[in-house]
């Protein structure tokens, strides 16, 4: 039961923040400008509430949010060098 109670809790905090946004979920799902810093907002929100309410399923959740934003970086840097090179040769040492 009290776990049902969180998972409410998330949802409404979920539901009000579309609302302070003025975004509508099918808007959100569509949303391609800055979906990642809204996310974040997002994901911030949902584990100060997993913290409040001692939910760790959830926040581990949020952790793996967290490792693949570390996996998007990690790959976006080694494309970006491939594409330097391309255009500028490569660094000589």
């Amino acid at each position: 039961m009290a776990q049902n109670n969180q998972q409410s809790s998330l949802s409404q905090a979920l539901t009000s923040y579309l609302a302070r946004t003025g975004m509508k979920q099918a808007d959100a799902a569509e949303y391609h400008g800055g979906e990642i810093q809204e996310g974040v907002k997002v994901a911030v929100e949902a584990s100060e509430l997993c913290r409040q309410a001692g939910n760790i399923r959830l926040l581990d959740r949020i952790y793996g949010i967290q490792m693949y934003l570390d996996r998007l970086i990690r790959e976006i840097g080694h494309n970006g060098s491939i594409l330097r090179e391309a255009l500028d040769g490569p660094v000589e040492y």
